[in-house]
């Protein structure tokens, strides 16, 4: 009978485990961090962090078009549909279209939208995205090539990188 190739797996050496454990426990408190933004952020504005933050990036750069919106908040146009309808429809952001073309559509805050964005706290991928735009170039890269190496480690790499915690509002 052939013998068949061991199927053990690389363990860490006892060296790597306490860095392993520092890591995973990093992890936990950055996404609680977030999670417990987004859950404040709710409770006290009615909105997901993606939806304010929707609305943070409209107060910043003014009216945009769908799609330069949906690149800018690095996520897909479909997913953008549906927080823009949320939000038109308590009236906080409206959708414009400025051409013969029905297609193209420009999106701007309401007034309503301007004083709600002006009363609220920073979102907890502001704060996050504003933590990693602070590290020195070096490291921003270190941290890449890290986390993608945790995607393919995780066969992640073919998931929908959707917006965290958006079902709050579900």
């Amino acid at each position: 009978m052939p013998k068949r190739p061991s199927a053990r797996r690389r363990t860490a050496t006892p060296t790597a485990a306490p860095a392993i454990t520092e890591i995973l426990q990093g992890l936990r408190q950055v996404v609680k961090a977030l999670e417990d933004g987004s859950r404040e952020l709710y409770l006290q504005y009615g909105l997901t962090s993606s939806q304010l933050w929707l609305l943070r990036t409209l107060e910043t750069s003014g009216p945009l078009p769908a799609g330069a919106l949906a690149r800018q908040l690095a996520i897909h146009p479909s997913t953008l549909t549906a927080l823009a309808e949320r939000l038109e429809r308590r009236g906080l952001i409206s959708r414009v279209r400025e051409t013969e073309d029905r297609r193209f559509v420009r999106l701007r805050l309401t007034p309503a939208g301007v004083r709600l964005t002006a009363r609220s706290p920073a979102t907890p991928q502001g704060k996050l995205v504003r933590a990693l735009e602070a590290l020195p170039a070096a490291r921003l890269r270190q941290l890449r090539g890290a986390v993608a190496d945790l995607v393919n480690a995780l066969d992640a790499h073919g998931l929908p990188a959707t917006p965290l915690f958006t079902r709050l509002d579900r």
